[in-house]
């Protein structure tokens, strides 16, 4: 996913964009499912870009601009 962050530029790549797949945990509780942390892992071999983790409140600071699905074969 192709993953923008609102109000800041992230410290690993120095801008607001970053590639990163995304990785949701939840937890079970009395009133059922919910969303305990996503994860945004990075889409590289490169070991200094780092994953983030996010709570719910902190997600709201970053939005997906768009997502890798596949490539068009040019046949």
């Amino acid at each position: 996913m192709l993953v923008e962050c609102i109000d800041t530029i992230g410290a690993d790549s120095g801008s607001r964009y970053t590639v990163k797949v995304n990785e949701r945990l939840k937890s079970q509780d009395a009133q059922g499912w919910r969303h305990a942390c996503t994860r945004l892992k990075p889409s590289s071999h490169d070991d200094s870009f780092q994953t983030l983790e996010l709570s719910e409140d902190e997600a709201l600071r970053y939005r997906v601009v768009g997502e890798f699905v596949c490539v068009i074969d040019q046949a």
